[in-house]
């Protein structure tokens, strides 16, 4: 048993895979190694050739954990141990995160993938991991500097992630009015403000999803990854709502023209976004529009009603 961790050895200027390695370390592993969370950080500078003859195994007993060095079963660099980790499809972030159990949990497997893929392949220069590289030949720069701005971005791509496990549970749950459509598929409506509600539903394979949010804004979108497509649905919601305003006179004049995309001045609060195949009636850019006057059960049978299949070459996610 390794004793309480009191370091964390980094290679010197420590890449994205390290320090994302390290967040996973510090957020994650207290409980199987007990310090790790508030251990002081060392630098290795010799990649995976230890210069005094100690392994890896003897710092971990020593209390020092080594991450993406001393050839270590967290460096994925080639070792007579280990062998090619990358060969292997493996990154340090990847080696700890099987470490702490982790690979698979829904808030940090996406991570693990992204940093993975960005490690093992060549990626622009506008990629975290080249921004990080790139940072240490500013004189102004420095690892923790460099780790705060790095960690604040990480945590904020963790409680998305949470946010998109929260959103599956909310369309599970009775909250949730699922009814099908005149294609076959399922349309799901709910009431929520969580902003990964849509985006759950096209990953459960929802052929649109309704969203109703607390201030009575509505969201309606196509399942991207589907032939679905809700160019007559605009029309019929914009319909709906110039109906709803009492001005079914003008609605009626005005069916040819209800299916722009973007806005119209005749229905301000409905935009129709393309690509994206999404109505919008107010949005993250757009929270002044005027909700709805729509009922929520007449939205929903509108697109039950009106969703087509068209011949998508690239299906997407919404």
């Amino acid at each position: 048993m390794a004793r309480k961790i009191h370091t964390i050895l980094l290679q010197s200027c420590p890449r994205q895979d390290s320090l994302c390695a390290l967040f996973l370390l510090r957020r994650e592993g207290e409980k199987k190694y007990p310090g790790i969370s508030t251990a002081k950080i060392a630098f290795w500078t010799t990649g995976t050739i230890s210069p005094d003859g100690r392994t890896w195994k003897d710092y971990l007993n020593e209390g020092i954990f080594p991450i993406g060095v001393c050839g270590s079963p967290w460096d994925e660099h080639t070792s007579l141990e280990f062998g090619d980790r990358k060969a292997e499809g493996k990154s340090t972030t990847s080696l700890v995160a099987e470490e702490l159990g982790i690979s698979d949990h829904p808030h940090y497997r996406e991570l693990v993938k992204a940093v993975t893929a960005a490690d093992l392949n060549k990626v622009s220069g506008l990629d975290m991991s080249s921004i990080i590289k790139n940072a240490y030949r500013d004189p102004e720069a420095d690892w923790e500097k460099i780790y705060r701005w790095l960690e604040t971005g990480l945590k904020w791509f963790i409680n998305n992630q949470i946010r998109l496990q929260e959103a599956f549970r909310e369309l599970k749950s009775k909250n949730a009015a699922i009814r099908r459509n005149n294609c076959g598929g399922e349309v799901v409506a709910i009431m929520s403000d969580n902003p990964s509600i849509c985006l759950a539903a096209s990953l459960l394979r929802f052929a649109a999803c309704v969203q109703i949010r607390s201030n009575g804004q509505v969201l309606i979108a196509a399942n991207g990854r589907t032939d679905i497509s809700l160019e007559k649905t605009v029309v019929a919601i914009r319909f709906e709502e110039l109906v709803a305003q009492g001005r079914e006179k003008e609605a009626q004049k005005s069916t040819d023209s209800l299916s722009v995309t973007g806005q119209m001045p005749l229905v301000p609060n409905w935009c129709y976004q393309m690509p994206g195949d999404m109505l919008l009636n107010g949005s993250e850019t757009a929270p002044g529009l005027e909700p709805t006057r729509i009922p929520a059960l007449k939205i929903l049978q509108t697109v039950c009603e009106t969703t087509i299949r068209v011949n998508k070459k690239n299906p997407v996610a919404t």
